[in-house]
């Protein structure tokens, strides 16, 4: 696939007691397109340290594309990862090198950008991605991904009146809807210049919203080793889909696909199957 894709946002490490795994949703993203031929790079920062050059060897063995990855005084973004109850608690730290993402200079402008709400959490960077998103690429992926406390009422505003694509889940559809007033998610197409909307339910599969009306998908049932990435896995099969030109129905049936078969290994990288890599040749 010739198609490009920029993506904006974070690159961290999540931090456990033993161990720690890079990431951040724009990473994950960018990892699992670029398996799909989609020519992609990251719009981010990281520090001038070890792990930040652990993640820009990262990028560069998968083969996207860090021209526009600064390298800062700042430290390499982390988010600490305690279990509670069995359950993973995230606490991600202020004032770290992706805070200070600058707009690039484009040669050429891309058919994608990918953004989400966690890496506009400084005025700075909503300033840069803003002049992003004025550049005219055909697609803009906005990717809810709401966390903490990193998001405003105004960042989703903005970023429903950007996009063309939006992915969330039913817990973020649930604010969606609470600020914007729309009923469903084909409401707010109409309100918006939304052309594909995919709301994601976990376990239940996933339902993908057009002007042509609403597709939805079930998935069987997997065992769950880890499901860290599958959501990232899922947005990305979307914009291969889309950049692929698909009908919304194989598009959601191979991103539950993708999700599904990212939760049945550990870690947030891993190859996809040959058979979801392939349905959009």
């Amino acid at each position: 696939m010739s198609a490009s894709c920029l993506a904006f946002g974070e690159i961290l490490f999540d931090c456990f007691e033993d161990s720690a795994r890079l990431g951040g949703a724009p990473l994950n993203f960018a990892w699992n397109l670029r398996q799909f031929g989609v020519r992609v790079g990251m719009v981010s920062a990281v520090g001038r340290d070890d792990p930040g050059a652990e993640a820009l060897r990262f990028l560069h063995e998968k083969d996207i594309d860090t021209s526009f990855v600064r390298v800062v005084e700042a430290p390499t973004g982390t988010v600490t990862v305690r279990l509670l109850a069995g359950e993973p608690q995230f606490t991600i730290h202020d004032d770290v090198a992706w805070d200070q993402i600058e707009t690039p200079v484009l040669a050429e402008p891309p058919d994608m950008v990918y953004f989400g709400t966690v890496a506009q959490r400084t005025e700075d960077n909503r300033t840069a991605l803003r002049r992003l998103l004025d550049v005219p690429s055909l697609h803009r992926f906005f990717d809810v991904n709401l966390r903490q406390h990193y998001y405003t009422e105004t960042i989703l505003l903005d970023g429903l009146q950007a996009a063309t694509i939006v992915k969330c889940n039913e817990t973020e559809w649930e604010t969606l809807r609470q600020i914007t007033g729309a009923d469903t998610p084909s409401d707010l197409l109409r309100r918006y210049d939304i052309r594909v909307f995919a709301l994601t339910r976990g376990a239940a599969g996933a339902a993908l919203y057009t002007a042509d009306g609403m597709t939805a998908v079930s998935v069987p049932t997997v065992p769950v080793v880890d499901a860290v990435g599958a959501g990232d896995a899922f947005s990305a099969t979307l914009a291969a889909g889309v950049l692929a030109g698909v009908t919304p129905e194989r598009i959601v049936t191979v991103a539950c696909a993708a999700g599904a078969a990212v939760v049945r290994q550990a870690g947030a990288h891993v190859l996809l199957p040959a058979d979801v890599i392939g349905a959009f040749a």
